[in-house]
């Protein structure tokens, strides 16, 4: 197996996020490189989840998959009433 390449990034943070940096490193016995790493990579994939729920979202809407506006609204008005109505569902599934 081959070495993954790797290509170093940088970036200015005030002394205040350094010096939390420094001190949640200390608490987990861990370097500086692998929280900002995991931070990088959590971020990453947060970003490429919200991007693909998006794109499923775009689908449903063109596929008619959506709830009307007045059936949402008076959904929410019902909320803690004594009649409050079921969750709103689209017309299609």
């Amino acid at each position: 197996m081959g070495q993954t390449k790797t290509r170093a990034v940088s970036a200015c943070v005030t002394l205040e996020m350094a010096e939390k940096l420094d001190r949640i490193a200390a608490d987990y016995s861990c370097s500086q490189e692998l929280l900002i790493k995991q931070a990088l990579q959590d971020l990453i994939d947060q970003e490429e989840q919200r991007h693909l729920m998006t794109l499923e979202a775009l689908a449903a809407v063109d596929e008619g998959r959506v709830v009307a506006h007045d059936d949402v609204m008076q959904w929410a008005k019902s909320l803690g009433t004594e009649n409050a109505l079921s969750v709103p569902k689209s017309g299609k599934r």
